[in-house]
């Protein structure tokens, strides 16, 4: 069985406008922006900068692992 693999390589990166509808939980709260940044790519693992802008102008940034394996 061939091994998984992402599509995603260091230095990619995506970026998007944020539109939340409905009662939010607390923490989405004004969220309007958001980008990940991929850092390295381990096989199916890779770490990425998840950084949100706010409705008020602040900023948070946050390193995720992510893990893409297949389910057996």
């Amino acid at each position: 069985m061939p091994r998984p693999s992402v599509g995603v390589k260091k230095g990619d990166w995506m970026e998007y406008a944020v539109n939340i509808t409905g009662t939010p939980p607390p923490v989405h709260k004004g969220v309007i922006w958001m980008k990940i940044d991929v850092l390295q790519v381990e096989d199916t693992a890779f770490p990425v900068n998840l950084t949100i802008k706010f409705l008020n102008g602040t900023m948070s940034s946050s390193i995720w692992r992510l893990n893409f394996h297949r389910r057996q």
